[in-house]
């Protein structure tokens, strides 16, 4: 375990507290089972599809951010991660914003610091900062142009830098190439409150981040010394205040609504605008950059909304049965990688992986809580293989519906994306088969559906070989929609991993169901057990209605209005 020299003496002092918390500098981060976990280390340097996500700020110099803005010689760049709540991580946020104006002013140009916000709104976060700064560091530098202040909304830096478990309050230091130089967990992490971290203790930050920091402008002043030029006080003419930089503009988006009044619709396009602009004189406020964003009225297409019913199926239609001896069928899902489950050969059964048919379908077995795989669909080859969780009766028992990551071109890195996996809905309140009392600890669980790497087990918990039976094993679980009897995984491409799902939960707050946006974020993995790191939306605004019990609700997002 690499641990940077300064918190050694933190950690002796704090062992208790810090591992309840999951805090360490260990990279890569373990699991609760010490198993390693995919991480962004030191030594790293963050892809160049990483760099191009577009944040907007609500405090400091920029309007709006990308890494990839931050590249060159001599920059250096400092990436905080807190949570609002997390009083111990207010403590040291002060101490951040007070550094990263004073290294600002002492550098500029050159050192940029941006803290992620999570759970409390933007503007809310940077006041606080800005009013511990002033008070922390009274008669000095009043936070103003650093440190970046930004939404971390959907978890993209968190999930880039800060891979669970690694603790918050927690930072990397990135050099001009934006490897990662220093990554390590805060002097507060692990303590629970406010006042239980001293405020001397918080202000060690600063001074661990200005050695960090001029550490590595002192390696580039030293490696790339200008070269005396003829008239070396002349300097080379620099743009002046740069300017806004506006983007070509999107299509418009499709009517907000497809029947209606004439003009009750709604329309958008967008584009990114940024602002590069400097302006050296404070009492002058610039005009604002051109809007990023135009909306206009739409018609609908059907002047008139009408009710009307559709066919079952269509007009005409044909039922053939292609496999049958379910038990209680509840939905239908076609993988998106035929054959990638099974291989040639699972349970002593052999299986085609050439001749695929139309496809695998697997259906979602209500009553024995199972999963029946129906490979080359339609061939000479067809079989069927049914399969179940390892614990069934929690993670699987009833389930409704089920929905895969079919996003084959995602553009993620392939060490987060999860293309391939899928996941389902479990319409109980988590009885354990009815032996004990409902406790409503039930939602959607998530699978990996390679076959190794324990994703799928034997009875013991072993590997599988080809002769045994084998059993899944989940790759994560959220406990937030009991009774959900509806599932559809969202193919946006924005978040790290691509584990986002929306889901029908029927419990809702007891009087109607309500729709949940999950999002699964890093998963823990097999052979783990820690669910702390998910982004949940309830919106109660939605009232759904359930059917009877085992009812499946059939979803879909949107492919143009989202």
């Amino acid at each position: 375990m690499k641990l940077p020299h300064l918190f050694v003496v933190g950690l002796s002092l704090y062992t208790v507290n810090v591992d309840a918390q999951g805090c360490g500098n260990g990279c890569p981060p373990l699991n609760d089972l010490g198993f390693p976990k995919d991480s962004l280390c030191e030594g790293n340097t963050t892809a160049a599809k990483d760099t191009n996500d577009v944040f907007t700020t609500c405090f400091g110099k920029k309007k709006s951010l990308r890494l990839s803005d931050f590249i060159g010689k001599g920059r250096v760049t400092v990436v905080s991660n807190y949570y609002f709540g997390c009083n111990a991580g207010r403590r040291e946020s002060g101490v951040f914003a007070h550094t990263a104006q004073r290294l600002y002013e002492d550098h500029p140009n050159k050192v940029t610091f941006i803290a992620s916000n999570h759970g409390a709104s933007c503007s809310q976060w940077s006041n606080y900062m800005v009013k511990d700064a002033k008070t922390y560091f009274p008669n000095t530098v009043v936070p103003k142009e650093m440190p970046l202040v930004m939404d971390d909304t959907d978890f993209i830096l968190r999930d880039l830098f800060f891979t669970t478990p690694f603790g918050h309050p927690s930072y990397v230091v990135l050099d001009g190439n934006l490897q990662v130089r220093h990554k390590f967990i805060g002097p507060c992490c692990g303590l629970e409150s406010y006042a239980s971290c001293s405020l001397n203790n918080a202000k060690s930050l600063d001074a661990d981040l200005t050695e960090f920091v001029e550490t590595i402008l002192k390696e580039v002043e030293e490696t790339y010394a200008p070269t005396p030029s003829a008239s070396p006080t002349n300097s080379m003419p620099t743009p002046e205040n740069g300017s806004c930089e506006v983007g070509e503009w999107s299509d418009w988006s499709g009517c907000s609504i497809t029947c209606g009044s004439e003009g009750s619709g709604h329309e958008f396009k967008w584009r990114i605008v940024k602002d590069t602009r400097d302006n050296p004189d404070t009492n002058i406020t610039l005009a604002p950059c051109p809007s990023f964003v135009e909306n206009r009225p739409c018609d609908p297409s059907e002047p008139v909304c009408k009710r009307t019913c559709t066919p079952e199926i269509g007009k005409q239609y044909e039922v053939k049965v292609i496999a049958e001896e379910f038990n209680k069928p509840r939905d239908v899902a076609f993988h998106p990688t035929p054959g990638y489950h099974l291989g040639a050969r699972s349970e002593g059964q052999e299986f085609s992986t050439e001749n695929l048919g139309d496809g695998e379908a697997w259906v979602v077995n209500g009553h024995n809580h199972s999963v029946s795989i129906v490979s080359a669909v339609r061939s000479k080859f067809q079989t069927t293989l049914s399969r179940r969780d390892r614990g069934y009766y929690h993670y699987n028992i009833n389930a409704t519906a089920l929905s895969f990551n079919s996003v084959s071109d995602s553009g993620r890195n392939p060490d987060r994306d999860s293309f391939n996996y899928w996941a389902v809905c479990n319409d109980n309140m988590n009885t354990y088969l009815d032996r004990k009392e409902p406790n409503y600890f039930m939602g959607p669980t998530l699978y990996n559906s390679f076959p190794g790497d324990f994703n799928t087990v034997n009875r013991l918990g072993g590997s599988c070989s080809e002769s045994d039976q084998c059993f899944f094993l989940h790759s994560d679980m959220l406990h937030e929609a009991p009774a959900c009897i509806g599932i559809a995984h969202d193919p946006e491409v924005k978040t790290a991993f691509g584990n986002v799902y929306w889901a029908f939960d029927a419990t809702g707050n007891r009087e109607n169901g309500q729709l949940v946006r999950f999002d699964f974020q890093q998963p823990h993995g097999p052979r783990s057990m820690d669910h702390s790191v998910a982004a949940v939306r309830r919106y109660p605004e939605v009232k759904l209605r359930r059917g009877n019990l085992g009812m499946h609700a059939g979803m879909v997002v949107h492919s143009v209005r989202r």
